[in-house]
């Protein structure tokens, strides 16, 4: 309906009570009023009369009944309920649809708490777990250093006095030597608990790799009265793809932790091999006669610096991180470790691993990069920004026979190289300034500019990890070494830098450093220990060639032989002495074998015999002891001055 007319009496009430502000009255016309008429015929007189007297008796209430009735009626709503029906039902959902966000707000609010609550607990476990772990790094750490300090004090004291006290020098040696393995135990522990510990297959054959580790731990083992075994079976001689580092320290931890705790009897390692579809299932076991553990603390064992308690063995002896560590190694494998031990009978390990078959190829002698006789003296430039490590590191090179010039940093360091002829670059991978790793780039940046023959450059790190190495190279050094650094590792270091002919064509069969180190550097003790070692080897080498083929003699004459070896650190040589001991005690014995076996040993020693022979007579063994001398008079003055903690090195200038 677009329009409706009324009269104003009509329109004004609906208007204001139906339709407020949805109707108005738009406007009033000028009708005149409305006539209502009855008509009838002309002759019906009479009816006409009684229709007027009808109209004419209404009253207005009954004019008014007429009207309304006549009048068409208008819809109308009835009631509040329709009118207001919609509004009343969208507030009622708007209502109910707050009261639903509002709840889903309140539960997110709730969780969002609960994760809160939960990750401060965390945190705060970490924290706590990071304290505890700091404050037994802390002790594990002054307990050894407590121990290298005391004996160092002791010792330097005794100096004083004029008085050698060697025993002090190698408590102080262990302990430090323990302080360096926690040290390496810790960043094992944090490579693994960060991922970042890498393992590095290799081709390894599983006989040999077991049976050197058991052989480092025998002579530990005789020193506490120990029997140890090894015993082989199975598909043993077969080559596997293995991570040796890592798996040398699985078992070696354990060999360890069994001689540690055994008090009496023996230590049995045992290992089994089968080989299925491509695959070796390596089976190895650890077996001791020890006190055993409790079963209460078995399962804990697992933990770091967690150690068994009922152990008569001291709590100062292990920080209990090397378990921990081997069944890490183990589970990155793919493998597992388990222990079994019952409380007085002893404690049993065993590893379980699955490693990749490799086909077997012929056995290839293994060499050994050991120190040669009539090494060449060196000039090494030292650079370090620590004034003890410069001073250490030049005093090694300085017992090597090697002359060092120290630089504080790189730039000093590319100074003097610039200036003078080196043949080894030893520098610190930290320093300010110039750093290592800048200093490698400079002086091979260098070298290919101006055709300079190539220098031998190693990095020195206190950082011992692979990444430092391959940045290292990557810098242009030749090799990087991790502090604290040996004297065997830097003879090792330095056997590359050697001129040409320098070393022996044979292939070198004794370390003259290691028989200077055992004489004390005393030039007649030197030539009288070649000596004896000259002629007891001819006295074996004559034994050799009247020797039948008892194979008990002969693995008699080989043990003697292996004994003579080792003083000189003719490893190539035990190595071939231990190959005839073999030999003679298979089951079967090969005749074959062991002939060539023997001619094999015969041979090394011969080697030894010409080296011997020339060594008795080379002249560096005096020039050098002579150098010596000197070097220690010219410092004698030096040694007196009991306050210092350092001595100055021999033949060391030091540009500031």
């Amino acid at each position: 309906m677009d329009a409706a007319l009324l009269t104003l009496d009509d329109a004004r009430p609906l208007v204001a009570r139906w339709y407020p502000g949805q109707l108005q009255i738009s406007a009033s016309l000028a009708l005149p009023p409305a006539h209502f008429a009855l008509a009838g015929a002309r002759g019906a007189s009479e009816l006409l009369g009684i229709i007027d007297s009808a109209l004419l008796s209404l009253t207005p209430r009954e004019t008014g009944m007429l009207v309304r009735r006549w009048r068409n009626p208008m819809i109308v709503p009835d009631g509040v309920w329709p009118r207001y029906r919609g509004k009343i039902l969208f507030g009622f959902g708007t209502a109910l649809g707050l009261l639903v966000v509002a709840l889903l707000w309140i539960r997110y609010l709730r969780r969002l708490q609960v994760q809160l609550r939960r990750a401060k607990r965390a945190a705060d476990a970490a924290n706590q777990a990071k304290t505890e772990f700091l404050a037994t790094i802390s002790h594990e750490i002054r307990t050894p250093l407590h121990a290298v300090l005391g004996m160092l004090e002791l010792a330097q004291r005794k100096a004083a006095q004029g008085i050698l006290d060697r025993l002090a020098i190698e408590v102080a040696t262990d302990a430090a030597r323990g302080l360096k393995e926690l040290i390496g135990d810790i960043l094992d522990i944090t490579r693994i608990e960060t991922g970042h510990l890498q393992l590095a297959p290799q081709h390894v054959r599983l006989r040999e790799l077991v049976a050197r580790v058991v052989q480092l731990f025998e002579q530990q083992a005789r020193g506490k009265g120990l029997d140890l075994q090894m015993q082989m079976s199975g598909a043993v001689d077969t080559e596997v793809m293995l991570d040796p580092l890592r798996f040398k320290q699985v078992l070696a931890n354990l060999l360890s932790n069994a001689i540690k705790f055994t008090e009496h009897g023996r230590i049995k390692v045992s290992l089994q091999a089968l080989a299925v579809d491509g695959q070796l299932s390596v089976g190895l076991l650890v077996q001791d006669t020890g006190m055993g553990i409790a079963a209460g603390e078995l399962a804990g064992l697992g933990q770091r610096f967690r150690q068994a308690s009922n152990q008569k063995q001291s709590p100062r002896a292990s920080a209990g991180l090397g378990l921990s560590i081997s069944r890490s190694l183990c589970q990155l494998m793919g493998g597992q470790l388990r222990l079994r031990s019952t409380l007085g009978q002893g404690t049993e390990a065993h590893v379980q691993l699955t490693l990749p078959l490799l086909p077997i190829e012929a056995p290839t002698p293994e060499t050994s990069p050991l120190p040669v006789q009539g090494e060449a003296r060196l000039r090494v430039l030292v650079v370090d920004d620590y004034p003890a490590n410069r001073l250490l590191l030049a005093q090694q090179l300085d017992y090597l026979g090697h002359q060092a010039r120290v630089a504080e940093d790189g730039a000093q360091a590319l100074r003097l190289w610039l200036k003078e002829h080196f043949d080894v670059v030893i520098s610190d991978c930290n320093m300010p300034r110039l750093d290592g790793h800048g200093l490698a780039r400079a002086i091979r940046e260098h070298e290919r500019r101006s055709g300079r023959p190539r220098c031998r450059l190693i990095g020195l790190t206190a950082s011992a990890q692979e990444v430092e190495r391959r940045r290292s190279r990557q810098a242009g050094m030749d090799d990087c070494l991790f502090k604290p650094l040996d004297l065997d590792s830097l003879t090792q270091a330095l056997i590359d830098a050697q001129p040409p002919g320098s070393q022996d064509e044979e292939g070198a069969m004794i370390c003259l450093q290691h028989l200077r180190h055992l004489v004390g550097n005393d030039e007649a003790a030197l030539k009288a220990l070649l000596a004896d070692l000259r002629a007891s080897n001819r006295e074996d080498l004559q034994r050799l060639e009247n020797l039948g083929d008892a194979p008990d003699a002969i693995a008699e004459l080989a043990h003697r032989v292996k004994g003579g070896a080792r003083i000189s650190r003719a490893e190539a040589l035990v190595d071939l002495c231990e190959q005839v001991e073999r030999c003679c005690q298979a089951v079967p014995l090969e005749r074959l074998a062991l002939s060539l076996a023997v001619r094999a040993m015969g041979d090394g020693m011969s080697r030894l015999e010409r080296q011997l022979e020339r060594q008795a007579g080379h002249n560096a063994v005096g020039s050098y002891h002579a150098e010596q001398q000197q070097h220690q008079q010219n410092h004698q003055h030096h040694a007196d001055d009991a306050g210092r903690a350092i001595a100055p090195a021999a033949r060391v200038r030091e540009d500031r």
